[in-house]
């Protein structure tokens, strides 16, 4: 494994404070508000969706799997 000279890891730290600031900041305006509040909802275990079958919408109950060792939902 190659070691990083002083002046990548320098880019490399400035990048990553720049990203984190930015992310922080943009959480503070609606837009960025909204667009978490998007995710949670994207996220939830059981929701009612619309889908179209045959050109009739249909309502379906949508659950996601949780898995039994794991840490995540599929």
């Amino acid at each position: 494994m190659k070691k990083m000279n002083r002046k990548t890891r320098n880019l490399s730290l400035l990048i990553a404070i720049t990203t984190a600031l930015f992310i922080i900041f943009s959480l503070q305006t609606k837009q960025g508000t909204a667009m978490i509040g998007q995710m949670k909802d994207f996220l939830l275990p059981k929701k009612e969706m619309t889908q179209s079958v045959e050109g009739q919408d249909e309502q379906v109950d949508v659950t996601l799997h949780k898995g039994k060792n794991a840490e995540y939902i599929i």
